[in-house]
């Protein structure tokens, strides 16, 4: 698979997930081992990389979801993780989606960064980069290691690499901080697009989509 093909399948992988209630199991009392890497997880990330109080989810649950094995849901100012029930079979699924879904309750911005793309259109050839969905999603391996937590590897390798190189230039952190501004200041992406606008964020960007060839590990 290219990566165009791998930015293309992964575009909104999303799903329309409504909030959990009574009759959605609670994890905590089925499967304490994924509860416990999510509580570090949280610790940790919190802690290490975005260095604030950590977010708690208000409730974690299971329900069979079809297309993602975890998901961090915000509804009505609430926060939940919810997790397909396949994942109990699994020390390494507990480990890394449980990791990933305890990283994904410390960012913000998400309403604002995750519709972003850049559309490189030159004619017979067309580059989408979902560059929003990279940041949030990809970001996850660099927060990872920074906190000495599982790495996650469900995303193409792409988006990792190239959300770990933003990160040297401006931290993900400060990503997360300013598209919560924008969500904030009426829910469009202005200061967002301005860091989009660095020359080293667009050389990077570039450098992994309109020139893969430069990186030898694409």
């Amino acid at each position: 698979m290219s990566w165009q093909e791998s930015f293309e399948n992964n575009l909104f992988n999303y799903e329309d997930i409504p909030e959990p209630s009574s009759s959605d199991l609670n994890v905590a009392k089925i499967d304490p081992d994924i509860m416990r890497v999510q509580t570090y997880a949280i610790k940790q990330s919190s802690r290490k990389y975005f260095q604030k109080k950590p977010v708690w989810p208000r409730k974690t649950v299971f329900r069979k979801l079809k297309k993602a094995l975890g998901v961090e849901l915000e509804s009505n100012y609430k926060k939940y993780i919810i997790y397909d029930p396949k994942i109990k079979d699994s020390y390494d699924l507990k480990q890394k989606v449980a990791t990933e879904e305890a990283i994904h309750l410390q960012q913000k911005g998400k309403k604002v960064l995750l519709p972003i793309v850049i559309v490189y259109d030159f004619g017979l050839m067309k580059y989408i980069v979902p560059i929003g969905q990279i940041l949030y999603e990809g970001g996850i391996r660099p927060i990872a290691k920074q906190s000495n937590l599982p790495i996650p590897n469900g995303y193409p390798e792409i988006w990792y690499r190239m959300a770990e190189e933003v990160d040297q230039v401006i931290p993900l952190k400060v990503w997360y901080d300013t598209a919560e501004r924008d969500v904030e200041d009426g829910g469009k992406p202005k200061r967002i697009l301005d860091l989009i606008k660095n020359p080293k964020i667009k050389r990077i960007i570039e450098r992994y989509t309109i020139r893969p060839d430069l990186n030898m590990y694409v």
